[in-house]
């Protein structure tokens, strides 16, 4: 009789940890499923915001187009698209080096932010944006979202750039449109 009881509570044990575990993957397939409708609700958020920002461009060209192409097939980093979408509408003599980073965002592995700091990069920069993108492609490739040795080059390429700040190259920016409407 003892046998039998302890057997019957090892049943009971096993059945009840087998239910467990239908339980989790059960809420891992849900979790797999929201986590996915809420990527694919950021998708269309930033769609929406960088043809939003087409058509208020200071700049017609093919910059913010290409950005959205890569948006629109890419599966992560859309806050990325939307801010480099932004900063080639501003910034549309620059629109070659922004659609260089996008391209790259668009083989990224990871979600990183350093693909925004690049584009702020290559503004800042008024030569030796290929540096920058040529660091768009080491982005590319990590598979952690930060890395020491990209930091540092980013750093050392902020410490060089024409403008320290995003403030000093937009207002660059202004006074060079301000020149060319008046003319």
């Amino acid at each position: 009789m003892r046998t039998l009881r302890i057997n019957f509570c090892v049943v009971i044990s096993l059945l009840i940890a087998f239910s467990l575990t239908l339980t989790s993957c059960g809420n891992s397939g849900q979790d797999k499923t929201v986590t996915q409708s809420q990527n694919d609700q950021k998708k269309i958020d930033a769609i929406k915001k960088i043809k939003e920002i087409k058509a208020k461009a200071k700049f017609k060209d093919e910059g913010i187009e290409t950005i959205l192409k890569f948006a629109e097939k890419d599966t992560k980093n859309f806050d990325t698209y939307v801010y480099l979408a932004d900063l080639s509408g501003e910034f549309g003599n620059q629109h070659g080096g922004l659609m260089s980073i996008a391209l790259y965002t668009s083989q990224a592995k990871i979600e990183t932010d350093y693909f925004k700091q690049l584009g702020d990069l290559v503004v800042m920069k008024l030569s030796g944006t290929q540096q920058v993108v040529d660091l768009g492609f080491a982005v590319s490739n990590l598979t952690t979202p930060t890395d020491a040795q990209i930091e540092k080059q980013i750093q050392e390429m902020k410490s060089s750039a024409d403008f320290k700040t995003m403030e000093e190259a937009r207002a660059y920016n202004k006074k060079k449109l301000d020149k060319l409407s008046s003319k």
